[in-house]
């Protein structure tokens, strides 16, 4: 019993990034893998992605309060999630949920690793790194929540002439938030650009304010420890 036990001490160590960043990839590019086993290919993206949320859920937390709070809104992303594809009939009402469900999460999420960048006795080494590396993903991905979003609530704001899936929502974020632009997919109203824009700008203000915070906490770092 005592080894099922909660264990602060030991959740602060394995409060590691590295793999919540590999994986957080492997759901990026699923497609690419996708390719070797395609009948399957739903059902495991499903379910890896269910194991991440819950185990991001830890890795970003320190306390039993934060990871109670934590894994309360990863629960309900995952059963936003699986809603959508299994439980119910597919309608814009389960969408949303999923979607709004999604944004609280990764919100969450970003907040607490931003938090702990802005932690003044921090100090600055690959686990930092990864952290700030893992917002910027969150920052996509709300991003292509939020475009998929305004195409349920108005539809054909994204991709009129073309196949509208949820990766075609991410793409289209990541491909903005990098200024890559390619035009592929591209908006067809007013709310639509707003959004483009709202990415585009939210993505290079953070690279610079983050790269900010890492530089300062560094030469503090250097101040701290001279010689």
């Amino acid at each position: 019993m005592n080894r099922l036990a909660y264990n602060e001490e030991k959740h602060r160590k394995n409060s590691n990034y590295f793999w919540l960043l590999v994986f957080f990839m492997s759901l990026l590019f699923f497609p690419i893998f996708s390719i070797f086993f395609k009948e399957y290919s739903e059902l495991i993206l499903r379910i890896s992605a269910s194991v991440i949320i819950l185990w991001g859920s830890y890795v970003v937390t320190y306390t039993k309060k934060e990871l109670i709070t934590a894994w309360f809104l990863a629960v309900l992303a995952v059963f936003g999630f699986w809603c959508e594809h299994t439980v119910f009939q597919p309608s814009e009402g389960v969408s949303i949920f999923r979607i709004f469900t999604g944004i609280i999460y990764f919100g969450y999420l970003g907040r607490r690793i931003i938090l702990q960048l802005l932690e003044k006795n921090h100090r600055v080494n690959l686990n930092l790194l990864y952290g700030a590396v893992i917002v910027y993903f969150i920052i996509g991905i709300i991003g292509g929540q939020l475009c998929n979003l305004l195409d349920i609530l108005e539809p054909g704001t994204f991709f009129r002439n073309a196949e509208t899936n949820s990766y075609n929502y991410y793409y289209f974020s990541f491909v903005t938030l990098t200024a890559v632009g390619y035009g592929d997919f591209t908006p067809s109203n007013e709310a639509g650009r707003a959004m483009a824009l709202l990415i585009g700008l939210f993505g290079q203000i953070y690279l610079a304010i983050a790269m900010a915070i890492i530089i300062g906490n560094y030469l503090n770092q250097g101040k701290d420890n001279p010689g």
